[in-house]
């Protein structure tokens, strides 16, 4: 799992890169020092999380959520603030945020959430490939079907042509066998497929 934190505060930053590396080894923990900073990572390169500070200087941490939203919705963002407030939570949450956590953050609380999180991005990750699967064997059945429709169709000209044969009324023998054994060679490798 690929986890952004995005912090104009450097300690605030590194204090959280620290939890997040102690609470889940498997993270890639990338870090922005400011919602610019983190929008070029974004661009360069999928992350699962994004954890980013409410105020900071220049673009905002809601301004960096409403951009994820519109560019990468299966980013989850959670909203970190000393500035806590209930507007600010519904704000965010209205938003797309899929937490709101309150500065300093509880290392208990953050973990519980880091499952949580994890959880959900795995469960999003197994319905995708899933998903693949499905659509791959949905176009092989849709190439079998056109497949056997063709065979279908070249049978069907080969038992015509055998009926046509059949109604010669002044047909040899000889050519009647030997157009049916012909007609029976293209019906086998028309089965065959």
């Amino acid at each position: 799992m690929r986890v952004l934190c995005v912090d104009d505060d450097s300690s605030s930053r590194m204090m959280l890169r620290g939890l997040l590396v102690r609470m889940c080894e498997e993270c890639d923990v990338l870090l922005a020092p400011s919602a610019e900073a983190a929008v070029a990572v974004l661009e360069r390169q999928p992350v699962d999380l994004v954890v980013t500070d409410l105020v900071m200087p220049g673009m905002s941490g809601i301004d960096l959520l409403e951009w994820i939203k519109e560019r990468r919705v299966e980013t989850e963002v959670i909203v970190v603030t000393a500035h806590s407030s209930i507007e600010t939570a519904v704000d965010a949450m209205r938003k797309g945020a899929r937490d709101y956590l309150p500065k300093p953050i509880n290392p208990g609380l953050l973990e519980e959430k880091l499952e949580t999180w994890r959880e959900l991005i795995d469960a999003r990750r197994e319905a995708d490939d899933f998903h693949h699967a499905l659509s791959a064997i949905g176009d092989d059945v849709h190439r079998t079907a056109l497949e056997r429709e063709q065979t279908i169709s070249e049978m069907s000209a080969i038992l015509e042509q055998l009926s046509e044969i059949v109604r010669v009324p002044d047909l040899e023998p000889e050519a009647v066998v030997e157009s049916i054994g012909a007609l029976l060679g293209r019906w086998k490798e028309a089965k065959a497929q």
